[in-house]
């Protein structure tokens, strides 16, 4: 099996005019970074789509998720495998899917990862005071998914 974690790198975050923040954020998977090393997307509202991506598999409510990055052609599929094993497609979807990894990960520690880049970028809201309607509903996510975590 291999080891997924979701990166998130906030040297660098700033806030746009509209409220959005960007950050590095990327999908470790071994010695893999996707998209790629340097990427940087809207945090709050992506790490939004990885947190009830988790909490539609850990519910049952669906067998398949796939979540995308809003700043470009990359999206990941992720297909429960069962409650401890997940299934990872890691794509660019550009004219043709280029499939760029496949790989089984244990789902806890992946969402572990999901939980603390979650808290890490919201931290980073309160401090800096860019709290947003995104940040709020990205909180009150969070709390759902950390209740069937722990």
């Amino acid at each position: 099996m291999k080891k997924a974690v979701l990166e998130l790198a906030l040297a660098n975050a700033r806030v746009s005019k509209a409220g959005l923040v960007s950050a590095g954020l990327r999908l470790r998977l071994d010695s893999l970074l996707f998209p790629h090393a340097e990427w940087t997307d809207f945090a709050v509202v992506v790490l939004q789509w990885w947190v009830v991506a988790a909490l539609h598999l850990l519910r049952g409510e669906q067998q398949a998720v796939e979540v995308r990055f809003m700043e470009g052609p990359f999206l990941v599929t992720i297909d429960a495998r069962s409650e401890q094993t997940w299934s990872l497609k890691l794509v660019e979807a550009g004219r043709q899917a280029d499939v760029k990894a496949e790989a089984t990960i244990e789902a806890l520690p992946f969402i572990r990862s999901i939980l603390s880049a979650s808290d890490a970028v919201l931290a980073l809201c309160r401090e800096r005071r860019w709290w947003s309607s995104d940040a709020e509903t990205l909180a009150r996510s969070l709390a759902q998914l950390k209740s069937i975590c722990q």
